[in-house]
C-alpha cells in the first residue's frame, strides 16, 4: 500500500507542475493582452505611387520590420503620381485624405515615401498634419531634404545611389576592365543619374567613362551596340525606359532586352532586377529606407523631440549580388565586402535549419524522458493493482455492464454526429466539386473582411474555365460536370489557412487569399494556380486542354464589402477573357468605363452584322524565288460610323462573346469565294484564297456541311479555298475539331496551320493533322536579321515542314534583308508589307487581274 501511495504522490507532483506552468503562461498571455489593449499609435504612410509600383512592397516591409510587436496601426494612402501626375488627381487625393482625417482619429506620425509625397505633406502641413511628426524616405533631392528638415516637425532619411562604390567593386571583380559603360536614356531620371555618373569620373584615372544612350538610338540600334561590348567593358545600368522614337518599355522588359544582347555582366544600383539577370552592386535598399524611417518614428513615440533628430544624410545602401551570376562569369565572391547580401545562393540544409533541428532534438529528449518516467510508474501501478484486486470477477461484471452502456451511448452520439455532418454538407458544400458552395464562400469572405484587426492584404479572385460552354455543347452536361469535378480537385489541393476556394456557379469559382504582406505573394499564388491546368485532362477516351482566366480585386484598396469586391473581381475577369484569356488581371478603376464602352461597341456590332457593314481586304502570298502571287489571305475589316476603325481582334473577340461568329464567319467565307471566282476567272493556274476559321465555327454542328454548301453554291472547287486555323483553336476543340479538319481535307480543301511556333504543342498538331501549309508567325521573323539563333530556328521549322511535304509561308516580312535570309533557307512563300499591305477587293482586282 505504501508503494501505491508513493506512485500516486509522484503523479500528483507531475500534475501540479503542469498546472503551475499553465498558470504561468496564462499570466503572460493576460499581461500581453493588457499591454495590447492600450490605445495604439496611429501612423499614416503616404506613397507617391500605387500598390503595384516596384519599390512600394519593399518600403512597407522595412516599416513593418520595426513596427512588428509594437502597438502601432499603419494606414496607407496612394497618390499614384507615377501614372497620373495631374492637378485633378492631386486635388482628388487631397479631398479624399482631408475627409478621412476629419472623420477618423488623429494620426500620431506621418511617413512619406518619395518626393511627391513629401511635397504634398509640406504644402498641407498646417492644414492636415498640424504639429504631427513627418518622416521622409526615398528622397534623392539633398537640397530639398535639407531645406524642409529645418521645419521642427520634419526629418527623415536621404536616398542616394552609390555609383563610386559599385565601380570600385566592378574593378576588383573584372581585372580586365578598361572602360565603364553607362546605359541610360533621355528621361529626366536618366539624365540626372548620368550627371552623377560623370561626377565620379575624376576618381578613376585608369578607366574611360563612356555612355550608351537611347537619346539618339532606337531599341533595335541599342541592342546592336550592346552586342559589340567586350570583356574590357564594365556595364552599369542607369535607366533605359524610352528610346529616340518614344517607345516605352517597363523596367522588367528593359532588363530582358539588355540581357538578350549584352554578353557582359550588368551592374545596377537598385535592388530590383538583381536575381533576374542583373549582377548587382551597392544598391539602394528600400527595405532599409523603410526600416530607418520607422525607427525614427519609434524614437518619437518613446518621447524624443523630433526637432532634435537630424535627417540622415547617408543613404542606408547595401552590397547585394546575384551569386549565380557571379559564378557564371567566374568572379571571386571573396573579393566582395563583408556583409554582402547574396541572392540565389544555396545554403546547406543543416546550417539553414540548425536552430529548428536543435529544438526538435531537445523536444524529443524531453518526450523520451517523460515516456520512460511514465512507463516506470505505469509498471509499478500495474504491479500494485494486481496485488490490490481481490474480487476480480465482480469488477469484470460491473465493467462489462458499463462497457455495454457506453457502447450504446457512443452509437447514439455517432448517429447524431453523422446526421449533423450530412446537414452541414448540404448547407455549405457544392455537390459537384466538393468545394465550398456560394453561400459558404460568401460567409468566409464576410467573416474575413469584418475582422476588427485585419492584417495584410486580402485578394478576392474570380476564376472562370475558358470555353467551358464548348465542352457542354459538344460532349453534354455529364461530361461538363466531370470536368468541373476535376477542376475542383485541382483547386482543392491548394486550400490552406490563407486560401479558401468555393464554386460560385456554373464554371466560375471564387478564391480568397487572405493576410498577405504584399501583392507579390498574391501574384505568385495565382500564377501557381494557373500552372496546375498546364497538363492535358483525359476523361475515358476524350482529351481536353483546359485554361482558366482570373480577375482579382484587393481588400481594402478596391472596396470594404464583399459585394463590391466580388463585383470588381468579376469586372477584372471580364477584362482577362476579353484580352486573350488564360491570364490574370487586377481590377482598375478604368474598367467600369471600359465595360460601358464595350457594351456600346457590342451593340454596334449587332447592328453592323444585320446591315452587313463588314468588308474584306486581301493580302497576297508571294513566291520567294519567282516573286509571283500564289494566293491571298482574306482579312475582315470594319469602319464603324460611331467607333471608327475597329481592329479585327476586337471585332472577332466581341462577336464570339455575342454568339455572332457563325453568321459573320459564313459572310466572310461567301465574300472570299466570290473574290476567288473573280480573281481566277481568266487564270489558267488557279490561286488559293485563305479564310481564317474560329473555334466557335469549328465546333458548330453543321460547319462541315455549311462550308461545302457555300463553296459549291459559289461554283468553286474546294482546292481554291484554304482554311487557316491556329493552334489555340485546335486546343479548344481537339477531339471534334480534328475529325472535322480531316473530313474537310479529304474533300479537297487546303489546310493551313497559322501562327506556328507560338504555342507549346505546335509540333503535335503539325504531326497529326493533314496540314498543307505552315505559316511561321511574324514574331519569329522580326529578329532574324539580328540573331543567328532566330535564323537557326527558322531553318529548323522550314526543314521540318519540307520533310513532311508541307509548304511554308513566312508572315510579316517587311525588309529586303529578311527576304534574303528566308530565300537562303528555302522558304517557299512570304507575306508582308515588303510586297503589299492588305488591299480592298477593288484595288486587288485592279492590280492583279489587269
Amino acid at each position: 500500500m505504501n508503494q501505491y501511495r508513493n506512485i500516486r504522490r509522484r503523479i500528483s507532483l507531475v500534475l501540479l507542475l503542469i498546472i503551475l506552468m499553465n498558470i504561468f503562461f496564462c499570466s503572460l498571455s493576460t499581461a500581453r493582452s493588457i499591454y495590447t489593449s492600450e490605445k495604439p499609435k496611429r501612423v499614416l504612410l503616404i506613397s507617391s505611387y500605387s500598390p503595384s509600383f516596384i519599390t512600394f512592397d519593399h518600403q512597407v516591409k522595412g516599416i513593418k520590420s520595426q513596427s512588428e510587436g509594437e502597438n502601432i496601426e499603419l494606414d496607407i494612402e496612394f497618390m499614384d503620381t507615377k501614372r497620373l501626375y495631374t492637378k485633378e488627381n492631386l486635388k482628388n487625393f487631397y479631398d479624399n485624405l482631408k475627409y478621412k482625417i476629419q472623420n477618423l482619429p488623429k494620426y500620431d506620425a506621418i511617413i512619406v515615401g518619395d518626393d511627391n509625397a513629401l511635397n504634398f505633406a509640406y504644402k498641407h502641413q498646417r492644414e492636415l498634419f498640424y504639429k504631427t511628426p513627418i518622416v521622409f524616405m526615398g528622397i534623392g533631392d539633398y537640397q530639398k531634404a535639407e531645406r524642409l528638415s529645418k521645419s521642427p516637425y520634419i526629418t527623415g532619411v536621404i536616398e542616394s545611389i552609390s555609383i563610386k562604390e559599385t565601380i570600385d567593386i566592378a574593378k576588383k571583380l573584372n581585372s580586365k576592365g578598361k572602360n565603364i559603360i553607362a546605359l541610360t536614356d533621355n528621361t529626366e531620371t536618366g539624365q540626372a543619374m548620368l550627371k552623377e555618373y560623370y561626377n565620379e569620373k575624376g576618381k578613376f584615372k585608369d578607366l574611360n567613362f563612356k555612355s550608351l544612350s537611347l537619346t539618339n538610338l532606337s531599341y533595335r540600334e541599342f541592342g546592336i551596340e550592346l552586342g559589340k561590348l567586350s570583356d574590357e567593358d564594365i556595364v552599369l545600368l542607369l535607366t533605359i525606359n524610352t528610346d529616340k522614337n518614344n517607345l516605352h518599355l517597363s523596367f522588367d522588359k528593359s532588363v530582358e532586352y539588355i540581357l538578350e544582347f549584352c554578353n557582359q555582366p550588368v551592374y545596377h544600383n537598385y535592388y530590383y532586377g538583381i536575381g533576374d539577370g542583373l549582377l548587382g552592386g551597392k544598391v539602394i535598399s528600400h527595405i532599409e529606407q523603410g526600416s530607418v524611417a520607422a525607427s525614427i518614428v519609434k524614437q518619437v513615440f518613446k518621447g524624443k523631440d523630433i526637432s532634435k533628430i537630424n535627417y540622415i544624410k547617408d543613404s542606408p545602401n547595401k552590397y547585394v549580388f546575384d551569386y549565380a551570376i557571379l559564378k557564371k562569369y567566374k568572379f571571386d565572391a571573396d573579393l566582395l565586402p563583408e556583409g554582402t547580401i547574396f541572392i540565389n545562393k544555396e545554403i546547406p540544409f543543416f546550417k539553414q535549419y540548425f536552430k529548428y533541428i536543435l529544438i526538435v532534438i531537445i523536444i524529443l529528449l524531453f518526450q523520451f524522458s517523460l515516456i520512460m518516467f511514465l512507463q516506470v510508474n505505469i509498471a509499478k501501478r500495474k504491479k500494485s493493482e494486481k496485488e490490490l484486486l481481490s474480487s476480480k470477477e465482480d469488477l469484470m461484471e460491473i465493467n462489462e455492464e458499463l462497457v455495454a452502456t457506453n457502447e450504446e451511448l457512443i452509437a447514439s452520439i455517432d448517429e447524431i454526429r453523422i446526421q449533423d455532418e450530412k446537414i452541414h454538407e448540404l448547407v455549405y458544400t457544392d455537390m459537384v466539386t466538393g468545394l465550398h458552395n456560394r453561400f459558404s464562400i460568401f460567409q468566409l469572405i464576410d467573416s474575413e473582411i469584418c475582422k476588427e484587426k485585419h492584417k495584410g492584404i486580402t485578394a478576392i479572385v474570380f476564376l472562370d474555365v475558358d470555353n467551358f460552354k464548348n465542352i457542354n455543347d459538344t460532349y453534354g452536361h455529364d461530361m461538363g460536370d466531370r470536368v468541373l469535378k476535376i477542376v475542383g480537385d485541382k483547386l482543392k489541393a491548394y486550400e490552406n489557412e490563407h486560401t479558401c476556394i468555393g464554386r460560385f456557379g456554373g464554371d466560375e469559382f471564387l478564391i480568397m487569399i487572405k493576410n498577405q504582406d504584399d501583392i507579390g505573394n498574391i501574384i505568385y499564388i495565382i500564377e501557381v494556380i494557373h500552372t496546375i491546368f498546364d497538363e492535358e485532362v483525359v476523361i475515358k477516351t476524350t482529351s481536353l486542354f483546359l485554361t482558366v482566366s482570373t480577375g482579382i480585386s484587393l481588400y481594402p484598396y478596391n472596396g470594404n464589402c464583399r459585394g463590391e469586391l466580388v463585383k470588381k473581381a468579376d469586372l477584372a475577369l471580364y477584362e482577362a477573357k476579353n484580352s486573350g484569356k488564360n491570364k490574370h488581371v487586377f481590377y482598375e478603376e478604368t474598367m467600369n468605363e471600359l465595360i460601358e464602352e464595350k457594351m456600346y461597341l457590342q451593340e454596334a456590332i449587332k447592328k453592323a452584322t444585320k446591315k452587313q457593314e463588314f468588308y474584306l481586304n486581301f493580302q497576297p502570298y508571294i513566291n520567294c524565288k519567282t516573286k509571283e502571287v500564289i494566293g491571298f489571305e482574306a482579312l475582315i475589316r470594319w469602319n464603324s460610323k460611331e467607333h471608327g476603325y475597329v481592329s479585327p481582334f476586337k471585332l472577332i473577340t466581341n462577336a464570339e462573346e455575342l454568339g455572332l461568329m457563325i453568321e459573320i464567319g459564313e459572310l466572310v467565307l461567301k465574300e472570299a469565294c466570290a473574290f476567288a471566282k473573280k480573281i481566277n476567272e481568266k487564270r489558267k493556274d488557279k490561286i488559293k484564297v485563305s479564310v481564317n476559321i474560329s473555334a466557335t465555327q469549328l465546333m458548330h454542328n453543321d460547319f462541315y456541311e455549311r462550308t461545302i454548301e457555300i463553296v459549291e453554291k459559289a461554283g468553286l472547287s474546294p482546292m481554291q479555298i484554304c482554311l487557316e486555323m491556329t493552334e489555340t483553336i485546335l486546343i479548344e476543340s481537339i477531339e471534334k475539331g480534328t475529325t472535322v479538319i480531316n473530313r474537310l481535307a479529304d474533300y479537297g480543301f487546303a489546310i493551313a496551320l497559322d501562327d506556328f511556333g507560338t504555342g507549346y504543342s505546335s509540333l503535335k498538331y503539325f504531326k497529326d493533322l493533314p496540314v498543307d501549309i505552315l505559316k511561321i508567325d511574324k514574331s519569329f521573323i522580326d529578329n532574324i536579321t539580328l540573331s543567328s539563333y532566330s535564323q537557326n530556328l527558322i531553318d529548323a521549322m522550314i526543314n521540318i515542314a519540307h520533310y513532311k511535304g508541307v509548304e511554308v509561308i513566312a508572315e510579316g516580312v517587311e525588309t529586303k534583308e529578311q527576304l534574303s535570309i528566308l530565300k537562303k533557307h528555302d522558304c517557299d512563300m512570304v507575306q508582308g508589307f515588303l510586297f503589299s499591305k492588305p488591299l480592298s477587293e477593288e484595288e486587288t482586282l485592279r492590280l492583279y487581274c489587269s
